[in-house]
């Protein structure tokens, strides 16, 4: 019985090295796979020109890597931007093609969701996620959650404060009165960090007025580019 035992105790050690094997493998390639869209992804994001079909191998690059681990939320969220990314291009180009517009907006709604189920409290993923539902035009109570949880969990982040202002300022007309000045409350965070940035959001909805007279950041107020 003891060698018997012996034998049952080392073959179970065997699989389960196997196993750890295995999914030491998954997560390298994983690796390996996501790092040129992640890189890809951070030129686009500072204005780089790109093609759909440059948008199109990075999905499918993204794709291959959340196979190998697809409780990664780091790689759906970035699959979620690609989506995002491919409908704005679609727009861009046909903006009667509303069909495929929508189609990669859901698709991006879907892994932000499904990023948000594997981390709870990214604080980008639920500013993009408003985002997403603000060009989908669905500024329910889930829009204004993510709002306030893309403010709660990460109150000082550029891009999260960026997305949240993009968001607000989409559905300025069919949003609250509260979640407006959450929205202005985002461009001023952005305004003590990137005063230009704040300074383009302001500038480029066409809601100069609105938005001005709702700031409460003294330095902002003063700015020319608050001055009507």
């Amino acid at each position: 019985m003891p060698n018997i035992f012996k034998k049952s105790l080392a073959l179970t050690a065997s699989i389960a090295l196997i196993w750890l094997i295995y999914l030491a493998l998954n997560i390298a390639l994983a690796d390996i796979k996501h790092y040129p869209v992640k890189h890809w992804i951070k030129k686009i994001e500072t204005g780089q020109a790109t093609t759909k079909a440059d948008i199109d191998i990075a999905i499918a690059t993204i794709q291959s890597a959340i196979k190998h681990t697809p409780n990664n939320a780091e790689y759906r969220e970035y699959l979620a931007r690609l989506y995002f990314l491919s409908a704005i291009d679609v727009y861009n180009k046909d903006n009667n093609n509303l069909k495929a517009f929508r189609a990669d907006l859901v698709n991006a709604y879907i892994q932000h969701k499904t990023a948000l189920k594997h981390r709870p409290q990214w604080p980008y993923s639920w500013a993009n996620l408003a985002l997403i539902k603000a060009h989908l035009q669905q500024f329910d109570n889930e829009f204004a959650d993510a709002i306030i949880n893309a403010e709660t969990f990460g109150p000082w982040e550029i891009a999260s404060n960026q997305a949240i202002a993009m968001a607000g300022l989409t559905g300025w007309r069919k949003i609250s009165a509260d979640l407006q000045t959450k929205t202005v409350t985002a461009i001023e965070r952005i305004y003590q960090q990137k005063k230009q940035i704040a300074k383009d959001l302001i500038s480029n909805y066409n809601l100069k007025s609105q938005i001005c007279e709702k700031v409460t950041l003294i330095k902002l107020s003063q700015d020319k580019v608050c001055k009507i």
